[in-house]
C-alpha cells in the first residue's frame, strides 16, 4: 500500500482475521482519548493483538502539492512519562479497532 500524506495502523495478519479486516480496509481506533479513522496495513511484523500507528505521516495544512491528509497519532494516544528517564512513553496506550 502506498499512499502519500496518509496514517494507516499496523495489524498482525492473525489480528486481522480474528476481527475480519482486510488489508486496506479503513477501520475506526479508538483509546480513552478520542478515534481516528485509519486504514488497515496487514503486517507480520507486528505483535498479535497490537495496533501500530506510525507518527509522522499526516498532516492537518493544505500545501503547494497535497491537501490535508493523514491524522496525528499523538492526539488519541494517553500521555505517560518514563519513570526512570523522564521521557515521553507511547507505546501503552489500550486501544480498539473497529471495522467501518
Amino acid at each position: 500500500m502506498q499512499r502519500r500524506w496518509d496514517t494507516w495502523v499496523e495489524i498482525h495478519p492473525q489480528t486481522a482475521e480474528q476481527q475480519g479486516i482486510g488489508d486496506g480496509q479503513r477501520v475506526v481506533v479508538s483509546t480513552p482519548r478520542g478515534a481516528m479513522e485509519l486504514r488497515a496495513k496487514i503486517s507480520a511484523g507486528v505483535m498479535p493483538g497490537v495496533l501500530a500507528v506510525p507518527f509522522g505521516f499526516g498532516h492537518e495544512y493544505e500545501g503547494r502539492w497535497v491537501a490535508r491528509g493523514g491524522g496525528n497519532p499523538a492526539r488519541i494516544v494517553v500521555p505517560q512519562e518514563d519513570p526512570i528517564a523522564g521521557a515521553p512513553f507511547w507505546n501503552d496506550t489500550p486501544a480498539s479497532m473497529a471495522a467501518i
